[in-house]
């Protein structure tokens, strides 16, 4: 697909996140600091190199509005293009749209440039029949976003979006699974996919290859604001023993500002390898049997903690749904959040 012009559309007005009727969510401490990253930049926390670079990757980020235009592009500027081994732009450095109301949410495009230019501008919707209709647009997945604009006919009604449910943000907390590797575009991961099924606001606090229980990670998700749950997913970038270290400081930081928050626990999901290795999968299992240990000990003291393994979730056909064994594909993370969502909902008791 050839990369549009945008000096050449036709009857458009350019907007950026800040405008009125944009909700843009994702970004923690955007109202404070004006940048699209997950991480606090103006803050006394000290987050290791491989953490802040990271951050600056918009995954989770969302801008939700309502509209009547019958048409809408992105304009992008991204920080580089280079390519992933086993994901493609559409999800690295592209957006995707959904269109219509909570619980009826559809996709409709994603981001195709045909190069391998930084700056981008992507046709994303349009439709002969002028009605106001409900947008959700989501952020690339590893590509930092230097700039980025939503164009609109102009003239058209420009409206926030319809409202979530009820208030209160899900923070994930994980490794490059919650991260967003290896999907075809950001609306699939796994993350972004609950937040649709569950009409609920989102943080991702994925950070691929590096989420270690680090304390200064468990301080900035203290410091979110109206968190309804937080989602802890981080075993499989750890050692079996400096996992098992690292979860009850983590958990007290967490206690220290939310002390009734619920707090789940996931333990690693299945690689497929394992079905052919046995010592791999017990392993597996003898962390899965320590931590929920672990939970079961400390729930008497905090019954705002639950456990679940992913291998209980997903179920035996697990191995069909990983690009390269360890990260799910797009069938995957849609499957786990297939499985996630009646979790989260009987914890936070949605119904």
């Amino acid at each position: 697909m050839a990369m549009i012009n945008p000096d050449e559309i036709k009857n458009v007005s350019w907007h950026t996140v800040d405008e009125v009727g944009f909700r843009l969510t994702g970004f923690p401490w955007y109202s404070k600091e004006k940048k699209l990253n997950r991480l606090p930049t103006e803050t006394k926390l000290e987050f290791r190199e491989e953490l802040i670079q990271l951050g600056k990757y918009p995954t989770g980020g969302q801008i939700a509005f309502q509209s009547d235009s019958s048409f809408i592009y992105v304009k992008v500027k991204l920080a580089d293009v280079d390519q992933a081994e086993t994901m493609p732009l559409t999800a690295t450095g592209g957006f995707d749209l959904y269109v219509g109301p909570p619980g009826k949410q559809t996709f409709y495009l994603a981001s195709r440039w045909g190069t391998e230019e930084v700056n981008y501008c992507c046709h994303l919707f349009e439709h002969d029949e002028k009605s106001i209709r409900n947008f959700v647009l989501n952020f690339p997945l590893k590509k930092e976003v230097l700039s980025f604009e939503v164009g609109l006919e102009k003239g058209c009604e420009l409206l926030e979006p319809m409202p979530y449910d009820t208030d209160g943000k899900i923070v994930f907390y994980g490794t490059s699974i919650t991260h967003g590797l290896c999907v075809a575009r950001p609306g699939l991961i796994y993350p972004n996919k609950i937040s649709r099924t569950l009409n609920k606001e989102l943080v991702n606090f994925g950070f691929n290859g590096n989420a270690k229980g680090d304390l200064s990670i468990a301080t900035a998700l203290s410091g979110i604001s109206d968190v309804s749950i937080f989602i802890l997913d981080y075993e499989a970038n750890c050692t079996d023993e400096n996992y098992m270290d690292t979860i009850p400081p983590f958990i007290e930081k967490l206690r220290n500002v939310y002390p009734e928050t619920p707090i789940l626990l996931l333990s690693r999901p299945p690689f497929s390898t394992e079905i052919h290795q046995s010592k791999a999968l017990n392993a597996r299992m003898v962390m899965f049997e320590k931590q929920k240990e672990y939970i079961n000990l400390n729930r008497q003291s905090d019954p705002h903690l639950y456990f679940k393994g992913w291998h209980e979730l997903l179920g035996p056909d697990f191995h069909e749904y990983t690009t390269d064994s360890v990260h799910p594909n797009s069938l995957g993370s849609v499957k786990m959040a297939e499985v996630l969502s009646p979790v989260i909902r009987e914890i936070l008791n949605l119904d």
